[in-house]
């Protein structure tokens, strides 16, 4: 389908631009295929079905589309790896990661350090089989500290 307009590409679309034309069918279609296969901003979940704040910035930021993509990469990589507890808890975390974002609404500074910050606490996870206990500590000026213990 030819982005959401019920055109079907070699049915419909091709066949009519070829009648009565002497460009040959192959040599159009090569212009199509690189027509559509131009970069587009890809994400972790459809843009057509983006309501929150947040997700529309993302479908429409080149650069926090890309973030995403590279989070959910290393999302799924990690998640491929656990089991059990570990796999829950990271389950867990994203939930309370992806409501931390959108409360950054749609700040597009907010929302690429809420990516920055999880792709960093990401791939810094541990193996399957250790467990880590992290502990977080604000002090009066708002710095936030954070201490990991291994187990």
């Amino acid at each position: 389908m030819l982005h959401g307009l019920g055109l079907d590409l070699i049915g419909d679309v091709l066949p009519a631009l070829c009648r009565g034309s002497r460009m040959p069918l192959l040599r159009l279609l090569g212009l199509a295929m690189l027509v559509l296969a131009q970069p587009t901003h890809a994400q972790s979940f459809q843009c057509r079905n983006a309501r929150a704040p947040d997700e529309i910035a993302i479908c429409r930021d080149a650069r926090l589309s890309g973030l995403d993509e590279r989070l959910a990469s290393r999302f799924y990589r990690l998640r491929q790896q656990l089991s059990g507890s570990n796999k829950a808890r990271l389950g867990r975390d994203e939930l309370a990661w992806l409501r931390a974002r959108g409360r950054c609404r749609g700040d597009r500074r907010c929302i690429a350090g809420a990516y920055h910050a999880r792709i960093a606490e990401l791939s810094f996870r541990p193996a399957a089989s250790r467990v880590i206990e992290r502990t977080c500590v604000r002090d009066a000026q708002g710095n936030r500290t954070c201490a990991e213990v291994a187990r």
